[in-house]
């Protein structure tokens, strides 16, 4: 029981990890350093890791241990293609029959969501956006939804499509470029507009699937771009 406990704490720092940015697609993971992070042995945090490869989360190399998953331009849209089937399902029947209490905090988060990307980068509302996409799956008011299609796993392997896109986006000054809105999901929700709200749950997941695909792309001319802006930034500020 011990041990199953240690395994889901290192499960979740892990995922914790990635969410906030620390770990990154293509990053090896190395068990010793989260095993004396969190104070548990090797043991526990090596069958979370397993775990996440399992589940498409990690990816383990011969020889040379466990590195976070790292998705192409196609495995990406299959991930949202999915995405927008489930959030667009679960958008509408939270409006038909989701509790008001469920609803109401639902615009809790996502107030907190804006508030964060107002005040920081969009790496760090990652946390936000996920338990936002989170709670939408799970209190619909569809259980089965939320246990069949693992929104947790699916939600954490869009996020990590998203992570070189957002570091690639990275202006060297001045505001980032903004991203897809979640206001019109829960405005429509509220409304009790079931339509509305699968429209707008579908039309948020599309317009970030289009973003990232305008980065794979462009991909080598915005990296060199971020690039050359970043060492012209720095070499001002030189004495």
């Amino acid at each position: 029981m011990q041990n199953q406990d240690s395994q889901q704490m290192a499960y979740h720092y892990i995922i914790a990890k990635i969410l906030k940015g620390e770990l990154h697609p293509g990053e090896h993971i190395v068990p010793g350093r989260i095993a004396e992070a969190i104070g548990v042995s090797r043991t526990p945090v090596l069958a979370a890791l397993q775990t996440l490869t399992v589940q498409g989360l990690a990816e383990q190399q011969a020889n040379r241990g466990y590195f976070v998953a790292k998705y192409n331009l196609q495995q990406t849209v299959e991930i949202y293609e999915a995405r927008e089937v489930i959030e667009g399902v679960a958008a509408r029947t939270m409006a038909i029959k989701g509790e008001p209490s469920a609803i109401a905090r639902l615009r809790e988060i996502c107030t907190s969501l804006e508030s964060a990307e107002k005040n920081g980068a969009p790496i760090a509302i990652m946390p936000y956006d996920f338990q936002f996409h989170q709670y939408l799956i799970r209190n619909c008011g569809n259980g089965f939804l939320s246990g069949v299609t693992n929104g947790d796993k699916l939600i954490v392997m869009a996020l990590l499509c998203g992570l070189p896109v957002l570091r690639a986006m990275a202006p060297a000054a001045g505001p980032w470029p903004p991203l897809c809105p979640h206001g019109p999901i829960v405005d429509a929700i509220e409304a009790g507009d079931p339509v509305g709200a699968e429209k707008a749950a579908r039309q948020h997941i599309r317009d970030t699937l289009e973003k990232y695909r305008q980065y794979w792309e462009n991909a080598d001319d915005l990296l060199a771009s971020n690039a050359n802006s970043y060492l012209s930034a720095t070499t001002e500020t030189q004495y």
